[in-house]
């Protein structure tokens, strides 16, 4: 193969590398709004559903855009700490101005009452690490809720590596509720009204 080609095909290579696979990469990760949408499922609360305990599109994505429009990423990885975490322990509890107090979201889920600590364990799992428990995890931090209390839990949880990657790995978008389509008709894929 002559020089030039050579010194093309490498080129190449190196284009592909560094500017499509990220792009694909990219394409696959969580974006920051179903990161919040996940944390507000783990604890009860659907997106959009008028009929059972839910949250609506515009407080999803002043949500989203209060986390993650932040530039700086050491903030942001805070705030999403501090938005998940009060998902579950009401804001003074948080603040330390008060003991442990369930948040009231989390209380509506639980029916006013502490429900058990593996319960609660699968729970921050699902808000925090965004996926399933495994069962060894979950009796460690079951144990560890018993030993410390639900406040060090949920400060592990959000101080973990790999809260602080999750959030630090999002594909950030700041997120717009669609505009409601006249008539009767309704968005396409991409969420554009349909002729």
């Amino acid at each position: 193969m002559s020089s030039p080609l050579k010194a093309l095909r490498t080129l190449l290579q190196v284009l592909t590398a560094t500017l499509l696979l990220p792009w694909s990469a990219a394409a696959q990760q969580q974006t920051s709004s179903a990161f919040i949408a996940n944390a507000f499922a783990a604890v009860g609360i659907s997106v959009g559903d008028p009929t059972t305990n839910a949250v609506t599109c515009p407080q999803v994505s002043l949500a989203n855009d209060s986390v993650f429009g932040i530039p700086d990423l050491g903030t942001r990885v805070r705030e999403a700490r501090r938005f998940v975490t009060t998902l579950f322990e009401a804001p003074a509890s948080y603040d330390g101005l008060v003991p442990y107090t369930e948040s009231e979201t989390y209380a509506v889920r639980n029916g006013q009452a502490l429900h058990d600590d593996s319960t609660f364990a699968q729970d921050l799992y699902a808000a925090f690490l965004q996926r399933p428990a495994d069962p060894g995890g979950v009796a460690f931090w079951a144990g560890q809720v018993g030993a410390n209390g639900r406040h060090a839990v949920l400060a592990a949880f959000g101080g973990s590596t790999e809260f602080s990657n999750l959030v630090s790995g999002l594909n950030v978008l700041l997120f717009r509720c669609p505009v409601a389509c006249p008539g009767s008709r309704t968005h396409d894929a991409n969420g554009v009204c349909t002729p």
